[in-house]
């Protein structure tokens, strides 16, 4: 997975099975093709938890770095992590990535909007494996804190008794978000 560092240099993510487990690294290259000072030779750990890790989405920061969101398998949490651009984790956001939804059932096609004020939106499908999926959000700040007044499991962006899924994320000018998502109330459209 790729994105724009800001400066013309870009961010690449993978995920490696380096330790029997499927984690995921990111690395820095810079506008002229070189990679970033500083940065480990192997790349940043974005997570080298137990499980297996299935990288999602990837967004710039607006401030030189990166956000990062997974799911891990078998669990089906989402997982967040910030990357500076010089390589380290931001200051707040733990080792392995920050939990962003970790309830029972399954957390899954998490998707970024960074909120043009150092922070993340991140949105997701959360269902129960017996009940139809739903649609949640979380609002981060840049320091892995949860912005306040956001509910700690997410706020329910639609929970209509069908099936919604496959969210995706755009920024409505005024430091919020439009989203749209599969909807089973429409067949098998938006």
């Amino acid at each position: 997975m790729i994105c724009g560092d800001g400066s013309g240099g870009a961010f690449i993510a993978w995920r490696t099975d380096r330790d029997g487990n499927e984690d995921l690294y990111v690395r820095r290259v810079l506008a002229n093709g070189s990679l970033a000072a500083g940065w480990p030779s192997i790349g940043t750990p974005v997570t080298r938890a137990p499980r297996d890790q299935y990288l999602e989405d990837m967004v710039p920061d607006g401030q030189g770095g990166a956000f990062l969101v997974w799911h891990d398998w078998p669990s089906y949490d989402v997982y967040a992590q910030h990357v500076l651009g010089n390589g380290q984790i931001a200051s707040g956001w733990p080792a392995d990535g920050l939990p962003v939804s970790v309830k029972p059932g399954y957390q899954d096609r998490p998707r970024l909007l960074p909120d043009d004020a150092g922070g993340v939106y991140v949105a997701w499908q959360d269902g129960d494996f017996s009940v139809p999926g739903d649609i949640y959000a979380q609002h981060l700040n840049g320091d892995g804190t949860r912005v306040p007044g956001w509910p700690d499991g997410g706020l329910g962006v639609c929970t209509d008794p069908t099936s919604q899924g496959a969210p995706y994320l755009a920024s409505d000018g005024k430091g919020g978000f439009i989203a749209v998502w599969g909807d089973d109330r429409e067949g098998q459209g938006l």
